[in-house]
C-alpha cells in the first residue's frame, strides 16, 4: 500500500548506497538537483527521508481528495470516512511510539510531517469542519499514544499541547515543508541557465 512508503525501512538509503555518497567536493556549490539539508557539504539522509515521505503525506492528505472522500463515504459507507484515513495512518505512522522500543530517527521524522500536516489541516482558512475537526481528533489521539520520559515523545506532545491551546484566532508557525529537487533535467542544469 502507499503507506508502506512511509516506513523507515523503505524510506532509509541501504548501508551500500549511504557508503557511496560522500561529500561534496570543496568549491562546488549547490544546485537545483540536490537536496536541502543541515549537514552540508555531507549527504542529508534526513532530508532526503523528509522530501519523499512529504510526497506521500501530502497525497494522502490533500484537501481536494479529502472533501471528495467525505462526499464519497456519505453515499457510501463501504468508502472509508477522512477520520478512517487518519486513523490507519496513525496506526502505521505513530502507532508504534507507545511500544516503548528504539527507533530509528527516519520514524521520527516521518511522524512530526504528518503532525505538523494535521495541524495544517485543523487551524488553515477554508477547510471543510469535517476534515479539520477529523484533524484535531487525531491530534488528540496522537498525543495520548506518547509516553512522557522519551526526548522524542515529549518533544511532539509539547507541541501538540501548544497548537491545541494557542489563542483562538491566532496562526501557529509550522515549519515549512521539505522541497523536492526538480525532476528531469537531471544533470541539464548548464543548459537551462544558458551556459
Amino acid at each position: 500500500t502507499l503507506l508502506e512508503c512511509l516506513d523507515p525501512g523503505f524510506l532509509e538509503l541501504p548501508e551500500a548506497a549511504k557508503q557511496l555518497i560522500g561529500p561534496r567536493a570543496f568549491g562546488f556549490g549547490g544546485n537545483r538537483e540536490l537536496f536541502g539539508g543541515s549537514t552540508s557539504p555531507a549527504f542529508d539522509q534526513q532530508a532526503a527521508v523528509s522530501s519523499a515521505a512529504q510526497i506521500v503525506i501530502d497525497g494522502l492528505t490533500n484537501t481536494t481528495r479529502l472533501t471528495r472522500l467525505n462526499s464519497q463515504h456519505d453515499q457510501d459507507d463501504s468508502i472509508p470516512s477522512v477520520s478512517e484515513v487518519f486513523n490507519e495512518m496513525t496506526r502505521r505512522i505513530v502507532g508504534s511510539a507507545s511500544r516503548g522500543q528504539q527507533e530509528p530517527e527516519t520514524a521520527w521524522t516521518v511522524r512530526e510531517l504528518y503532525v505538523n500536516r494535521l495541524m495544517g489541516l485543523a487551524s488553515a482558512r477554508g477547510i471543510p469542519t469535517g476534515i479539520a475537526g477529523a484533524a484535531q481528533l487525531e491530534l488528540d489521539s496522537i498525543r495520548e499514544l506518547l509516553s512522557p520520559g522519551d526526548p522524542h515523545h515529549e518533544n511532539l506532545a509539547q507541541e501538540i499541547e501548544r497548537f491545541k491551546f494557542r489563542p483562538a484566532g491566532t496562526a501557529y508557525p509550522l515549519p515549512t515543508p521539505p522541497s523536492i529537487p526538480p525532476g528531469s533535467p537531471i544533470g541539464c542544469s548548464h543548459y537551462l541557465s544558458g551556459e
